[in-house]
């Protein structure tokens, strides 16, 4: 068969037509472009068509469940993703610091209220709470959990880090050489040599406090649990911890 290329990508196609199939259904060249489709805009609740049509798949259970996919299905996928950029890459950039729509406000009071009493109906579901609880029951189902809530990126020598800003300041106490307890407590970031607590803390969280005002808390918090021995540097960038352990701590 005779070979031509597609006009608007280049793609081989055969000689009779102009554009692959891809290209002949994209932008303007879609049958449905700049029409308004029949549904839009229209629910179950307010459409008898729609309210048939989602009664029909009611009880239905889907071809796939259930059904594992075998190596060979997943081997292809694999194959076919490599090289590929995820639809979610950057896109935290568009969403980081004073780009959030929700940068330097709190929650109102109403909201909250909500909020909780939304959790509150869900947590009388005994099902929920049996599956909180197994979660619970072991370290190991506790780490499982967090991995499988926000992935492999905030994760470094097995250990969880909240944030990948808290994280990166784990790698950088690393490559000074320093003793290091993460999650010291259950309550503080880092203590360093078993000397030193490090608290990463960035004027960007929602709580609004200044670095000074975070040091206070955390000062208090440390006497509260019997540190008063322990020194405390409150971190606002990775770029000022080595200095920080030199003024301050007096580490290296």
């Amino acid at each position: 068969m005779n070979e031509n290329v597609c006009i608007d990508c280049g793609k081989k196609i055969c000689k009779v037509s102009i554009r692959c199939g891809s290209c002949a259904k994209k932008g303007k060249n879609h049958p449905m472009y700049g029409k308004i489709p029949w549904n839009k805009d229209l629910t179950k609740e307010i459409d008898e068509r729609m309210k048939k049509s989602s009664e029909s798949h009611m009880g239905q259970k889907a071809w796939n469940k259930d059904k594992p996919l075998s190596e060979k299905h997943k081997k292809g996928i694999s194959v076919g993703n490599k090289g590929r950029k995820a639809w979610n890459e950057g896109f935290g950039d568009y969403i980081k610091g004073e780009k959030n729509p929700m940068y330097g406000k709190q929650q109102t009071d109403e909201t909250k209220r909500k909020i909780r009493g939304q959790i509150k109906e869900i947590m009388k579901d005994p099902k929920v709470r049996e599956r909180i609880s197994k979660l619970a029951s072991t370290p190991e189902a506790i780490q499982q959990s967090l991995r499988n809530s926000y992935g492999n990126k905030c994760y470094y020598d097995n250990e969880f880090f909240p944030s990948n800003a808290e994280r990166d300041c784990y790698i950088e106490l690393k490559k000074l050489g320093f003793k290091i307890k993460h999650n010291f407590e259950g309550r503080f970031d880092f203590l360093i040599n078993d000397k030193i607590v490090v608290e990463f803390h960035s004027c960007q969280f929602l709580d609004k406090k200044t670095p000074k005002q975070y040091y206070k808390d955390r000062r208090k918090l440390l006497n509260k649990y019997g540190y008063k021995d322990l020194k405390l540097i409150v971190i606002k960038d990775i770029k000022e911890i080595e200095n920080k352990l030199i003024l301050e701590g007096g580490l290296i």
